[in-house]
């Protein structure tokens, strides 16, 4: 209540504040022919656009001289002066015409930049709506500009002109994103914020992070990430967040309708139709996804599909109303995990037909949106989830034939059920601070989680039965966990001159996770009789966040920016209270807390490079890993506990090149090059064990490499990409010799090259094509301790695939 209190009380004040506003035209020099769509930036904090008919409206906290940056494709760029004295000014501009072919470009999200790139991946503009990017750590991927495979949502593809990630690549039909960053585990990329469109996706943001929805990239439109420093305003991950911006419906059609049929290796096959487009004032766009796959290894066929709808509804320029709904069902059979022996003799083979997942996700949303001016903006937007996620199969020794299994053992099966609902509410305000725009962004979030797992025996058999048989409630678990989150944060942009500004955050937590009920296993010593376990357990903590970041602009095209954010991770009850033979985890776990801290320069050199380097440091305090235990019996086990703190450190580089400045292309011809290179080290440190202390932290690859050729000649574009990712740790112990089980032992370096092709035809028609792995290269990203193995999971050979397109 005191929290909706202050928010009334911001929203009566900023009311108060008076207004300056103006107004003009934006003309051709020479001609006076108006220029639609340009881009106007107002000292880095206040952005707009020309209509149509090339007029603009720019409303300003305070009297005063403002810098103000205009820019169009077709245009150079013009920078002025306007000086404010009156509550209306009118003000026209002209801009003079660049008389030069542009090959290649796509609107930008960086105020940096002048509005314009050349290039697949940008930045986010310093001030999103009612988000505050600036001096933060951040890439956005156009996927509309890519040639990638988005027939199978190729992570590796898609995610090629990020640095530092490091991907599972154990899904071949792209349904699962598993990412992770700096040494933070992939495992259905639980270690960042997972949104779409700006509101939660995953199944408990706090109490089970992970995310079993991925939107099919032909549906969005580009794809948003923020490092470690988003904490302040998405939630503490130490990851970072990563958000899917879906399409919307052409605005200059009524209906536009797109069908889409891919096929390729292994049975594969992909059908996606959408339609959308613009009624009056209202938008919509509806897609459905079916996909179907045999697999390219035994036992591992897929059947699933995905439908979206949106509506947006804009009552005037000011106020906006979106609801939005999104439901993915899948079943998919697991072929299991191998041994490094079954690795090596064939990666292709399974020895596992009754092990089987299924998904069933259903996610809500309604987002309101409403500017008192250009100066004042408000967002609220409530969300929903209700999903089911389970898993039925063996998690026994792998070294066992799956007949040894069905003489004495049934299948295990886990039934989860996701139940929450949230509101994450932000006012961004922008006054005058001296002669610049600063900006102040207040929000608060609450959010309700509650989640039920069962676990016990499942039916005999090798189909995909999801019941449970008789002999459950002798060895299994029966637990709900319900988790409650409330938050207050605050950042504010001081724009100190047009060069440098610094932004302060900080942002309050209070978090309450519990697990409610208990387990029932049977007796070591008499079969027959049965001990039951009650576990209750009710975690209330109260944590501030805080961090500061800084940004400073050498020239126009090149600025240098800093940032340090808290961090914060909470116990995961979920994996606490599964029951798994491979992996015993501390049933003392505490939470985990550290700090990100990037460095960093980035801009474009004349248009023919454009760059981000940076460095890393990232503290994890009592970090959860895995170590290796030996049970009375002398047989070893993965124990997963607070190891101790870790360290990690990088260097990040990013490099595009325009080679058409090199090579002087004829018309009609782009040629990029782009460099990815990551260089890391992550350390255990302060353990109590010599064991463990100052070992290599697991999942972090000294070396991440990534390059590319994109070539585009009128309608014709292609790719070559090509990754290296060297060689990396399972476990805190840095165990190089293979257990029996495989659960544990090193992940081999590995390299893999993709071709892609992309030709657009004449009537909205468009064809395309590729070959991933081209290189047929044998490796693996994985080694499981659950589902999908436990064991390697080995990544896929080399495969195919054809998509044809058709817009009406």
């Amino acid at each position: 209540m005191r929290n909706l209190l202050f928010i009334l009380l911001l929203f009566f004040s900023l009311q108060s504040i008076a207004q300056y506003t103006v107004k003009g035209n934006i003309y051709e020099s020479g001609n006076l022919t108006v220029i639609p769509f340009a881009n106007i930036v107002v000292n880095e904090t206040i952005y707009t656009t020309s209509d149509a008919n090339g007029i603009y409206t720019l409303t300003f906290p305070a009297s005063g001289k403002y810098i103000v940056t205009i820019s169009d494709v077709a245009h150079k760029k013009l920078v002025a002066s306007i000086h404010i004295k009156k509550a209306e000014t009118i003000k026209n501009f002209s801009l003079e015409s660049e008389n030069t072919v542009l090959n290649e470009f796509v609107l930008s999200e960086s105020s940096a930049r002048g509005g314009l790139q050349k290039i697949s991946i940008t930045r986010l503009k310093a001030i999103d709506g009612t988000t505050i990017n600036a001096g933060k750590k951040n890439e956005v991927i156009h996927l509309s500009k890519s040639t990638f495979n988005t027939a199978t949502n190729n992570s590796r593809q898609i995610y090629a002109e990020v640095p530092g990630l490091n991907i599972w690549e154990s899904d071949q039909t792209g349904l699962q994103l598993e990412i992770g960053a700096r040494g933070l585990s992939p495992q259905r990329t639980s270690n960042f914020n997972t949104r779409q469109n700006y509101y939660d996706i995953s199944a408990d943001a706090l109490g089970y992070p992970e995310s079993y929805y991925t939107p099919p990239s032909e549906a969005v439109d580009r794809i948003q990430l923020i490092r470690g420093a988003a904490s302040l305003q998405y939630g503490p991950q130490f990851g970072g967040m990563l958000n899917f911006i879906m399409k919307k419906g052409n605005p200059d059609r009524k209906a536009e309708l797109t069908l889409r049929q891919s096929i390729g290796s292994y049975d594969l096959s992909n059908t996606f139709v959408s339609v959308g487009g613009q009624v009056k004032k209202t938008n919509y766009y509806v897609f459905g996804q079916y996909k179907t796959s045999g697999g390219w290894r035994p036992n591992s066929s897929l059947d699933s599909y995905t439908v979206y709808g949106a509506l947006e509804h804009k009552f005037n320029e000011f106020t906006s109303l979106k609801l939005e709904f999104t439901r993915l069902h899948y079943t998919a059979q697991q072929p299991g995990g191998l041994t490094d022996i079954q690795f090596e003799e064939d990666p292709s083979q399974s020895n596992r037909s009754g092990n089987w997942f299924q998904v069933n996700w259903n996610v809500f949303a309604l987002r309101f949106e409403h500017s008192f001016s250009t100066n004042t903006e408000i967002s609220s937007q409530f969300f929903g989830l209700y999903a089911q996620r389970n898993a039925l199969g063996y998690l026994q020794n792998i070294s066992h034939s799956e007949e040894q299994l069905e003489q004495n053992l049934n299948r295990d099966l886990i039934l989860s059920t996701f139940k929450n609902f949230g509101n994450e509410t932000k006012i961004l305000h922008r006054y005058k601070l001296k002669n610049t725009i600063s900006a102040l962004l207040f929000g608060t979030r609450y959010y309700q989680g509650f989640t039920e797992k069962d676990q016990g025996f499942g039916p005999d058999g090798r189909n995909a039965d999801f019941t449970f048989n008789d002999r459950a409630m002798e060895a299994g678990s029966f637990y709900d966990f319900p988790s409650q989150n409330a938050s207050v944060f605050i950042e504010n942009i001081f724009q100190i001159n047009t060069l440098w500004s610094v932004t302060p955050g900080v942002r309050y937590e209070y978090i309450n996770t519990e697990s409610k009920g208990f387990s029932q296993l049977q007796h070591p010593n008499n079969p027959d009789s049965i001990i039951k376990y009650d576990n209750a357990k009710n975690l209330k903590r109260s944590v501030w966040l805080y961090g500061i970041g800084t940004s400073f602009k050498f020239t126009e095209f090149i600025e240098t920016y800093a940032n340090f954010s808290k961090n914060y991770r909470a116990v995961n009850f979920n994996d606490l209270y599964t029951i798994n033979t491979n992996l015993i985890i501390d049933s003392n776990l505490s939470d985990e807390s550290g700090y990100n801290i990037d460095i960093g320069i980035r801009g474009d050199l004349k248009d023919w490079v454009t760059f981000d380097a940076s460095v890393y440091y990232l503290k994890y305090a009592d970090r959860i890993g895995n170590k290796i235990q030996v049970d009375t019996t002398f047989h070893p086990y993965t124990f997963k506990t607070n190891i101790s703190d870790s360290r990690t450190f990088g260097i990040e580089v990013f490099t595009s090149f325009n080679l058409n400045k090199v090579f002087s292309l004829p018309k009609g011809h782009s040629l990029r090059w782009f460099h990815n290179v990551t260089l890391q080290d992550g350390r255990y440190v302060n353990s109590d064990e010599s064991s463990i202390d100052g070992k290599k932290v697991e999942l972090v690859p000294n070396f991440n490499f990534k390059t590319g050729l994109i070539y585009k000649v009128n309608n014709l574009s292609a790719s070559l990409m090509y990754s290296y990712v060297g060689d990396q740790f399972s476990d805190a112990a840095n165990t190089r010799i293979a257990s029996q089980k495989a659960l544990y032992g090193i992940i081999p370096s590995y390299q893999v090259a993709d071709l892609s092709f992309k030709y657009k035809f004449k009537k909205g028609l468009s064809l395309e094509s590729g070959i991933n792995n081209i290189l047929d290269e044998k490796y693996f990203t994985r080694r499981a301790t659950g589902y999908p193995g436990p064991g390697i999971v080995p990544s896929s050979n080399r495969n195919f695939y054809l998509s044809i397109e058709k817009t009406f």
